[in-house]
């Protein structure tokens, strides 16, 4: 009978490096192995029974909605028992964590999980925090007080308030996650010196306990800080404690075990040397070893199996009443209904095996804190075997073939032919011994009591039982055979360069014979399909062809899928699935062909396949086909109304071959796949490999800020909103799946929202970064998906405000737009006031032209008229007399105009309107005058520079009317029209052409008068027909810089108009 022992595999080492091969061989193993002696089969089925009641040490606790983790635990405890008893090498597998961050040191002696699924490591050498990717580590600093008390951590829990407490070699220390500090809390010895604190419980009222080197201690928490809790313990080392009911404990100290209630030892127990653990069963009863089991009290309750004494460090009872132990040997197991098994964890390191920390986490994963390092047991993780290990250098796999004796043949490339025997880790892979003419072999078929193995020009026939293979002679020009299979006759078909074969009990045929180029050419053909009514045939030429067995034609069947692109890539294998569609694997990917439809649909690494190059593929009970590629293995279903589902395995899965070869493939009688590649043969049962329906827990790590003062990190444990300032340019959150599992997500999407409508993959990254954010409120949100593609249920959050500069706050723009509204009062009031002072200045100065230059004027006219009416004067003086009376009356109404022009009461078209009327009667007193005034209601202010450029203009047209037109009647026009001034004088007299020039300025001067006013004068005119003369101002424009309605008004001061 060969010694039980685990399959050991280290994470970031092939399975081939596992001592579970040479162990099962019956080679001595590396590390302690412990013999379990001669074990019937009905033992070993008993056994196997018992185990099944094993439960991990917890109740119905779901993690984040997915299965039970019992029944995962359940399985692999089941196996690992099973296995040991049947002598073969368990299929449960422990690995050793390794990563390049941590472990900080190989002796682990605690281990604990927090409610955010991480794992807490104390070590030697720190405080560590295991995310299932990397390790944080926290260390002492003697010139930090807020550091970890001391390096060496013995004991790690998280309390019902989710308060981190650690236990040190130089006391109890509280983690402040959030801020990454520590506060100290020493317990002294009798010397006054820290002592050590070697364990940690919470009770079920919430009370925190601690075992030291002096003692045992409780947290006062109305005072802050620990105190001595048991009378008479002082200087006595207490290893373990753990609450028991409402008001008692059970101490392990270095020679007894004591109970205790209310605070005093009820009973001390003799305990033998080396125990160091210490739990409690469902029924209160304590344990120190699954050896030894006692009753309530504490007393002996059953004899010892007999098994070899041993160091007990650690100790885990199920809710099942199973116990497991971690010992100087390995582990220790006890099912509730069965016998005790020591089972090493790593049989190729000593140390290994000195397992001083046991956890089960929520999971169902077993963890082992050894001397050597972190191992972990998943029982989802040993769902793929692999077979090649045990063989020198790799194996290249190129054939597999089951006979009809259920002997499993495996044909390589430059190795011969060899004999799988058995199934899972524990088969083993064995020369065959078998003399072929060369030791690659190309393919390998059995049917007819016979295995049929071809190879470069040569074909032979083992049949079952013997133990020498006969060759062919009959086939002297046979080339390389890439493919034999047998039809629903029996009857053997040979695919090889350039033609097909088939025996008869005639003897060989040969299609095409003699070989055509335009069928096959020189093209070596890869794989055949036998069918009852054709031979499927392809190569490495990417042809597929159809050999019609009764027409005995080869028909060409075009590649061209659903898009109209045609695939060329070689064809490795076929398949025809269930569902009667042709699967062909391709160096392009993989392709359905439906017979029926005569359609193509191709899948390649645009669709998700790890690699391009499918070698072989086989289809399970639930019509999903499994691809052995380039790049792995793959799982894929079709979806007919979307895009398929692909799950790739790798390495860390236990897929230990990267590269596959070419239809190496078999389903066994008993429904195992196999699948060669370049390093030996992956095994895997299809019913087996579930998807995981729990996701992964996601959590944030680290926040980095980049602002004005340089850079900051933050902890975002705790955290729910962050505050940045206006100076901080830059935001990088950093985000992790908590995943213990040997397979931990890779998939990330994350989304700020306020920023990003939409989730965005990561890419592989843990990191997001933005840069010149905007003022507001965002809120970060990140989930994660597991290798089935669950994604995370509720998404990390982190609520984010930036604040704006002062210049962008409201109460800045408040100050801003009271303080522009007081200056614009203020400029009002001021301009106001301004123009109130203009009118009265123009009010004066209107009063005065009016009051003593009109009088003056007036008088001088008045005296003219009266010295020339006296006859003693002269002819000559009297006309001078008159010229001055004249020039003075002349004056005088050039005197009222600017009287008119500067008098505010004037700033109205209704009084422009009545100036020019009385202006207009003066100027044509003989002609029929006409006067169309169309003003409207509403605002009439006029700007007095427009009224006066207006009323010039108006004024020169009159005047050429009366100086040049001879009219007899002449209209004058004055109206505001669809946004717009006009003002028209129009005569019947001689008239004019516009057109031609003239030598006066009198045009030239209106039309600029008319710019002035931004208006546009229009003249029209013929000889003998009259004149017509426009000038149009734009009410907007007259409104905005010219007309408006005038200031306060000032009364009295004025003249009349």
């Amino acid at each position: 009978m060969q010694a039980a022992t685990i399959g050991v595999r280290r994470i970031g080492r092939s399975p081939i490096d596992s001592p579970a091969a040479p162990l099962a061989r019956g080679a001595a193993p590396a590390g302690p192995v412990l013999g379990c002696g001669e074990i019937s089969s009905r033992r070993r089925r008993r056994r196997h029974d018992e185990i099944s009641s094993f439960r991990p040490p917890f109740r119905d606790e779901r993690d984040n909605g997915g299965v039970l983790p019992r029944a995962v635990f359940l399985a692999g405890m089941a196996a690992l028992v099973a296995s040991a008893a049947a002598g073969s090498a368990a299929e449960l597998r422990f690995e050793r964590i390794e990563r390049a961050s941590g472990p900080s040191h190989n002796s682990i002696f605690a281990l604990a999980q927090d409610r955010d699924g991480y794992l807490w490591i104390g070590t030697q050498d720190g405080l560590n925090r295991f995310d299932g990717d990397h390790f944080s580590v926290w260390r002492h600093d003697a010139g930090d007080p807020a550091s970890l008390s001391a390096n060496r951590v013995n004991a790690v829990l998280e309390d019902s308030r989710r308060r981190l407490w650690v236990a040190t070699a130089a006391g109890i220390d509280r983690f402040d996650r959030g801020s990454g500090r520590f506060e100290r809390f020493v317990l002294a010895d009798a010397s006054g010196r820290p002592a050590p604190v070697l364990d940690l419980a919470e009770d079920a009222r919430g009370g925190l306990w601690a075992g030291a080197t002096t003692g045992a201690f409780g947290w006062r928490e109305d005072l802050g800080r620990w105190e001595p809790a048991i009378a008479g313990l002082a200087g006595t080392r207490v290893r373990r404690i753990r609450p028991a009911g409402a008001d008692g404990l059970w101490l392990l100290t270095d020679a007894a075990l004591l109970r205790v209630r209310q605070g005093r030892v009820t009973a001390r127990l003799a305990v033998p040397a080396g125990r160091s653990g210490l739990a409690l069963g469902p029924d209160g009863a304590p344990w120190l070893d699954p050896d030894e089991p006692r009753d309530e009290g504490g007393a002996p309750r059953a004899a010892a199996s007999g098994l070899p004494p041993v160091l007990v460090q650690a100790v885990v009872v199920t809710d099942g009443g199973d116990v497991v132990a971690g010992t100087h040997l390995g582990i220790r197991v006890r099912p509730a209904r069965g016998e005790v098994l020591d089972l090493p964890v790593d049989p190729s390191r000593p140390l290994a095996n000195f397992v001083a920390a046991l956890l089960v986490d929520r999971r169902g994963r077993v963890w082992a804190g050894t001397e050597n390092g972190l191992y972990r047991h998943d029982p989802a993780a040993g769902r793929f075997a692999h077979h090649g290990g045990d063989v020198a250098g790799d194996l290249h796999v190129s054939a597999l073939a089951e006979g009809g004796d259920g002997a499993i043949w495996v044909g390589t490339f430059g190795a011969g032919l060899f004999r799988l025997e058995g199934a899972g880790d524990g088969a083993l892979l064995r020369p065959a011994g078998i003399a072929l003419p060369q030791p690659t072999i190309w393919s390998m078929v059995a049917g007819g009591g016979a295995l049929r193995i071809a190879g470069e020009g040569w074909l032979c026939e083992l049949p079952e039982g013997a133990a020498r293979a006969s060759c062919a002679h009959d086939l002297p020009d046979l080339s390389r055979v890439g493919a034999m299979a047998e039809d629903d006759r029996g009857e053997l078909w040979l695919a090889e360069i350039g033609s097909l074969r088939h025996r008869t009990v005639e003897g060989w045929l040969r299609y095409p014979s003699p070989p055509e180029p335009g069928v096959f050419g020189s093209e070596e053909l890869l794989q055949l399909l036998p069918e009852p009514d054709a031979i499927w045939v392809a190569g490495f030429g990417g042809a597929l062809k159809r050999f019609d067995r009764a027409r005995r034609r080869f028909e060409l069947v075009s590649r061209v899928d659903r898009s109209g692109r045609e695939q060329v890539g070689p064809v490795f294998d076929l398949l025809r699935a269930r569902d009667g569609a042709l699967w062909l694997a391709t160096g392009d990917g993989v392709s359905r062909f439906d017979p029926a439809l005569g359609t193509f649909e191709h899948y390649g690494p645009r669709e998700g396949l790890p690699g391009s190059n499918v070698y072989s593929l086989l289809e399970d009970d639930r019509d999903r086909l499994w691809l052995a590629t380039n790049r792995g293995l793959a799982r894929f279903e079709r979806s007919a109304s979307g895009p398929p589902r692909l799950r790739d395995y790798g390495a860390d899965e236990g897929v230990v071959n990267v590269e596959f070869n070419r239809h190496a493939r078999l389903r066994t009688s008993d429904g195992r796949f196999l699948f060669g590649g370049m390093s030996g043969i992956t095994e895997l049962a299809p019913e087996r490999i579930v998807d995981d329906p729990v996701p992964p827990r996601v959590a944030l790590t680290r926040i980095e800020v980049l602002g004005r003062t340089g850079s900051r990190r933050l902890e975002p444990h705790g955290l729910d909103r962050l505050e940045l300032g206006p100076g901080d340019s830059t935001l990088a959150i950093e985000f992790v799946a908590v995943d213990l599992s040997s397979a931990p997500a890779r998939r990330f999407e994350y989304r700020l929202e306020g920023l990003e409508p939409d989730w965005i993959d990561s890419d592989g990254a843990r990191v997001a970064r933005y840069a010149g954010l905007a003022p507001g409120d965002y809120r970060f949100r990140v989930r994660a998906a597991n290798r089935d593609g669950v994604w995370t249920v509720a998404p990390a959050t982190l609520a984010i405000h930036l604040a704006p500069p002062f210049w962008a706050t409201v109460w800045f723009r408040a100050a801003v737009a009271l303080t522009v509204a007081a200056a614009l009062a203020l400029l009002y009031r001021w301009r106001v006031r301004h123009l109130i002072e203009l009118e009265r200045m123009r009010l004066r100065i209107a009063g005065d032209l009016h009051d003593e230059l009109g009088s003056d004027l007036s008088g001088i006219a008045l005296a003219s008229s009266r010295l020339g009416a006296r006859e003693s004067i002269g002819e000559a003086d009297r006309q001078r007399l008159s010229e001055i009376e004249e020039a003075s009356l002349r004056v005088m109404r050039g005197l009222r105009d600017i009287v008119w022009y500067v008098d505010p009461e004037h700033d109205t078209l209704e009084s422009t309107a009545r100036r020019m009327r009385s202006v207009a009667r003066d100027l044509l007193p003989d002609a029929d005058l006409r006067f169309v005034e169309r003003l409207g209601e509403g605002d009439s202010a006029i700007e007095m520079s427009t009224r006066r450029q207006v009323f010039l203009v108006f004024k020169e047209l009159v005047h050429n009317v009366a100086r040049h037109a001879r009219a007899s009647s002449v209209e004058v026009g004055l109206e505001v029209d669809d946004g717009a001034l006009r003002l028209w004088v129009a005569d019947d007299g001689c008239g004019f052409d516009p057109s031609r020039q003239t030598d006066g300025s009198g045009l030239a001067s209106l039309r600029r008068r008319a710019r002035q006013v931004a208006g546009r004068l229009e003249i029209e005119g013929r000889p003998g027909g009259g004149t017509r003369a426009v000038l149009m101002l734009p009410l907007t424009r007259t409104r905005q810089g010219g007309m408006r309605r005038a200031g306060p008004r000032i009364a009295g001061g004025g003249p009349p108009p």
